[in-house]
């Protein structure tokens, strides 16, 4: 998946025409594995190694479409449960 910021968002309106082509790139497993994994390290604080878990749920649940909300689990996540997930 090749976005440039500057081909893409140049307004509001430009982005807005190219959302539909940038989901359906999300339909192919190994581009949304990929968004998927890099998402840990743009979600989590520079000094944190884990998630914390209300942190994980959330952008859990918004990058699957599912509600992982109910986890039984309190503790941090860390990169390799992340990875495991999908």
């Amino acid at each position: 998946m090749a976005v440039t910021c500057k081909a893409w968002c140049e307004s509001p309106m430009v982005l807005r025409s190219k959302l539909d082509s940038l989901r359906a790139e999300l339909d192919d497993v190994s581009v949304f594995k990929s968004v998927y994994k890099y998402s840990f390290d743009f979600t989590r604080d520079d000094e944190q190694s884990n998630l914390d878990m209300d942190t994980a749920k959330k952008h859990a649940s918004f990058a699957s479409g599912r509600n992982v909300e109910q986890c039984k689990y309190n503790k941090g996540v860390n990169k390799d449960q992340w990875y495991k997930v999908f």
